[in-house]
């Protein structure tokens, strides 16, 4: 088992899994039959597709390839009736009651089936949320990225996979930190946590401030000395970065690694991206990301359907063929890209696990 292996998170997480895509499915019928079903019926599938927003397309073909939804002709019309469903309907429920890791979560999937009717219409789904619950939503957000059982293997991949590169003194980089994910789930995990005093300087960079503010704050209470004093905090856009490789703050060469949880696949220009991480990692560097992968719809919609309500996920530049898709990419998209801008790379889950197993990431090599 190699230092960042996953083999002991996934049996746990699958059954999670399982009960999140039952509670997304539920969720994407009530959607689907408050605010689609009637345009669907009338226009059928393709002229639907062609005015629709990223969020209805995927949705809808997402419960095309669960069988919920079928293409008779010029029509599309559900197979059972989409709001007479009671073991749907009782899902969310089931799921939240499942433990206090799964809440947050839950509340995402019952503010998304809320907002739908705006966020179908072009709206953002963050800023909807922010207007109705600002304070209520940045906490549950913080408890979703930390908690949630069903991104655990991506929490896991990046603290391991930090804590192994951490064997020499190290200058890190990580970019849209967020609330400190990857730094709380390495403090937390007494094999890794004594890994940092190996950190020269880290680098602890996000874009919101209210977020980033949360992030420092909450190191703040768990840094231990001497890793405090190695913590450099700053709100920084990553899409300037990709623009202007020296806004990272660092010299080219100058960072051992990079992390980027939950990050990578989010940013508008990724070949562009990848060539700035590139310029700042020395080399030999790592760059360590997470994510899932894109599957068939109906295993990944899931994975995706509160991001899809996010304007800055569906905001990518595509570059066919090394990004064809907006949003989280396919394994063979990553490997094109990364080969692109002259990385060398692992991935976990192994990629026959992928369709099962989408969460995970990769650590790439820089040349």
């Amino acid at each position: 088992m190699s230092a960042w292996s996953l083999d002991d998170l996934y049996p746990a997480y699958l059954a999670e899994l399982d009960a999140f895509r039952a509670a997304v499915r539920a969720v994407a019928r009530a959607i689907v039959h408050a605010h689609l079903r009637e345009a669907l019926a009338a226009q059928g599938v393709e002229r639907f597709r062609a005015t629709a927003s990223l969020f209805g397309a995927r949705l809808v073909d997402y419960l095309l390839d669960l069988g919920d939804l079928t293409a008779d002709g010029a029509a599309c019309r559900a197979t059972t009736p989409l709001d007479d469903d009671p073991d749907a309907r009782a899902a969310l429920d089931r799921y939240a009651a499942g433990g206090p890791r799964r809440e947050a979560l839950a509340w995402f999937l019952a503010a998304c089936r809320d907002v739908a009717g705006g966020v179908l219409a072009g709206g953002d789904g963050l800023r909807l949320l922010r207007a109705r619950d600002p304070r209520g939503l940045l906490a549950r957000w913080e408890s979703v990225m930390l908690d949630a059982p069903i991104l655990a293997p991506c929490r896991a991949l990046a603290a391991r996979a930090l804590a192994a590169e951490l064997d020499a003194p190290r200058v890190v980089f990580e970019g849209g930190a967020g609330v400190g994910v990857v730094l709380r789930t390495l403090l937390s995990d007494a094999a890794l946590a004594p890994s940092l005093v190996n950190v020269r300087s880290y680098h602890f960079t996000e874009l919101d401030p209210a977020i980033l503010a949360m992030g420092r704050a909450a190191l703040a209470r768990r840094a231990p000395e001497p890793f405090a004093r190695a913590l450099r905090y700053r709100r920084l856009d990553l899409d300037v970065v990709a623009r202007d490789p020296g806004a990272a703050g660092l010299a080219r060469g100058e960072a051992d690694v990079v992390v980027l949880e939950h990050v990578l696949y989010d940013v508008e220009d990724l070949g562009a991206t990848l060539d700035a991480l590139r310029w700042i990692l020395r080399p030999g560097g790592a760059l360590i990301f997470t994510g899932a992968f894109r599957g068939r719809p109906a295993s990944f919609f899931p994975c995706e359907m509160l991001q899809l309500t996010l304007a800055s996920y569906r905001r990518a530049r595509l570059d066919p063929p090394y990004r064809t898709e907006v949003g989280y990419l396919p394994l063979d998209a990553w490997a094109r890209s990364l080969a692109r801008a002259g990385f060398t790379f692992e991935v976990w889950p192994p990629p026959s696990q992928h369709e099962r197993m989408p969460h995970g990431g990769v650590v790439a090599r820089a040349p």
